[in-house]
């Protein structure tokens, strides 16, 4: 995961776009199941930008977006919103803020709220079980769970090291890009 390909000015701004959603599938999200109406709003926005004569206007559209996603998601998900948040910073040159939201990403502790909620679905669903089955089913959702959080918790470390790194790499060079 190399952030450092999101924030470059010499860069078209379709190719930061680019590499902004490849990012998001090397976190392993479904662009295509992404629950956040706000959250895929931002995306598709983004997506829009390189068949417009007015990026900036549509930047703005996806900030609005993302940040309404940042009150509602959680874990990687949060962390994808975060990224388009300081996205749209940076190409609107809100330098600082887009730094602010960075170091935002770094903190951010993962809840397990979105794997909780994914398992969940693994048990609640439109076939009834029997009751004999239920704690068996239940043993199976939790392990499920358990190897998706950490999986999940890896990849978002993962991410946080890479914008920590990008952080320090344009701290040391006493630039904000």
């Amino acid at each position: 995961m190399e952030v450092s390909l999101l924030f470059r000015k010499e860069a078209p701004l379709s190719q930061c776009i680019s590499e902004y959603i490849h990012l998001i599938k090397s976190l392993g999200l479904n662009l295509d199941l992404m629950d956040s109406v706000e959250l895929e709003n931002g995306l598709w926005t983004l997506n829009r930008i390189a068949n417009t004569t007015t990026p900036k206007l549509w930047l703005r559209r996806a900030w609005q977006y993302f940040k309404g996603a940042s009150k509602v998601e959680h874990d990687e998900r949060l962390a994808v919103t975060f990224l388009g948040l300081a996205f749209c910073h940076y190409h609107l040159n809100e330098l600082v803020d887009y730094k602010q939201v960075l170091e935002n990403l770094v903190k951010l502790e993962m809840t397990g709220q979105e794997t909780a909620r994914k398992a969940k679905s693994l048990l609640v669903g439109e076939h009834v079980v029997l009751n004999i089955m239920l704690p068996l089913l239940f043993l199976f959702a939790v392990d499920v769970w358990l190897k998706r959080y950490q999986e999940r918790k890896r990849k978002l470390e993962e991410l946080q090291q890479s914008v920590k790194s990008y952080l320090n790499n344009i701290e040391m060079s006493g630039l904000t890009q």
